[in-house]
């Protein structure tokens, strides 16, 4: 069952899936150029497109996630099945505490010379399995660990963080050198639930030993209702976003940067019902006529007032 449209606040945010769609957006928006982008009724912005930085997959190797488990849980890590069995907070009630199942997703490499150890946890049953069904998502947790003498430190930890994603996963973690030594992490997550999908992206801050939320709200990089769709449906559509940082000016302060401008850019397409399904034959042999329009555009996301928002053109993703 969908649910979704608003985010439970834990200390960062909690997504959920979705609930019911909402107005679709326009599907022949125009294609901005590369360098600048508008809304209707306000002047086109410059963004500096030359130099941009655009996210990469969280590193996986194995043999690195379980050396950086080992040292984060020491005992309570099982080299056999690849997880940690840990009491962790509840991302909703940090004072209620529950066991989870605690697995290693990725690691990033810090500019300071820390990594970050990116792991998913899952509460436990009786028998110490994950728990998770279509609904559940995952749970975020991170680990700031040094190599030093040939083994790994901990010396930070950030854990149950947020719920998110689906079927117990939290979905893609990357990561962005937004500036020297500067490290966004990035959380792509979402799911498919009676046949629509929908993705969305969370966004952070890490910093040496702790890390800020950039997105107060998730912003809709793909959604689709294809396992929905259908001859008479109204609008059938699919519509990806891609995003990256813009250039911006260094930060005079190291400690704290001035934060690029997120860029997306969008694509897709959508069939609209011309007209009613009663038009067409009784016998089903000719579907309904359906317009097809392109899905195209960028929009600019600004950081101000302590997370990103929409400050030129519009998210193309329909919400759902």
């Amino acid at each position: 069952m969908l649910r979704h449209c608003h985010l439970l606040s834990c200390g960062l945010v909690l997504l959920l899936a979705a609930c019911g769609r909402g107005p679709s957006t326009p599907a022949n928006a125009p294609v901005a150029s590369p360098a600048t982008t508008a809304s209707p009724g306000g002047p086109a912005v410059k963004v500096e497109t030359g130099s941009t930085s655009a996210p990469v997959p969280a590193e996986t190797d194995r043999r690195t996630i379980a050396a950086l488990m080992r040292s984060a849980f020491g005992a309570r890590y099982d080299a056999a099945r690849e997880a940690a069995f840990a009491d962790l907070p509840e991302p909703s009630d940090r004072g209620a505490m529950l066991r989870h199942v605690v697995t290693g997703e990725g690691f990033v490499r810090l500019g300071d010379g820390q990594t970050l150890l990116v792991a998913n946890a899952n509460p436990a049953d009786a028998e110490d399995e994950p728990i998770v069904s279509h609904a559940s998502g995952g749970r975020l947790n991170l680990y700031w660990l040094r190599q030093e003498q040939g083994g790994w430190t901990l010396q930070h930890k950030e854990e149950n963080i947020l719920e998110t994603g689906s079927h117990g996963g939290l979905g893609q973690v990357k990561s962005v050198r937004f500036a020297p030594a500067q490290t966004a992490l990035a959380i792509e997550s979402g799911g498919t639930w009676q046949g629509y999908t929908a993705i969305s992206l969370l966004l952070f801050h890490v910093q040496a030993n702790g890390m800020r939320a950039l997105t107060e709200d998730p912003i809709r990089l793909h959604s689709d209702n294809q396992g929905a769709c259908s001859p008479e449906m109204a609008r059938c559509w699919t519509a990806d976003a891609t995003w990256e940082f813009a250039a911006g000016p260094a930060a005079g302060d190291p400690a704290r940067p001035a934060y690029p401008d997120l860029l997306l850019r969008f694509v897709g397409d959508a069939s609209d019902l011309i007209s009613p399904a009663a038009s067409t034959p009784a016998d089903g042999s000719q579907e309904p006529p359906r317009r097809v329009t392109k899905i195209a555009g960028e929009a600019v996301y600004r950081f101000k007032d302590g997370a990103y928002a929409l400050i030129r053109g519009e998210n193309l993703v329909p919400e759902i």
